[in-house]
């Protein structure tokens, strides 16, 4: 596997997507002052551990996404998904566990979006 020097999501995509996952779980009383730093906390996390695993050649593409999902881009973010799994199933030198892992994470964000459609 070629070195990764690149990060999953930057710092500006942590930061809204923390407060749009803030604002998309409105919960009641503490709940609702936990779900944005939690959400923040859970971006830098995929962004340490799986980071590293995904080839960066794919990891624009997936930025890409992330900033059309933020914008509710929803048909464009789909279709660019649908794009970046065919590649990860058809190209990316992965293990194989590691490669369903990613897969199945990104194919769930696919199934979010067009429930969102």
């Amino acid at each position: 596997m070629a070195e990764n020097v690149f990060p999953l999501f930057l710092k500006d995509q942590i930061e809204k997507g923390s407060q749009f996952l803030d604002d998309l779980f409105v919960l009641k009383g503490i709940g609702e002052a936990a779900d944005g730093p939690l959400a923040k906390f859970s971006l830098k996390q995929v962004n340490k551990y799986a980071s590293p695993h995904v080839p960066d050649a794919l990891k624009p593409d997936i930025q890409d996404v992330f900033n059309q999902i933020l914008e509710k881009d929803w048909d464009d973010a789909g279709a660019e998904l649908t794009d970046v799994i065919s590649d990860l199933v058809n190209g990316a030198n992965l293990k194989p566990g590691l490669k369903d892992i990613i897969v199945g994470a990104l194919s769930l964000v696919k199934g979010a979006i067009a429930s969102l459609d």
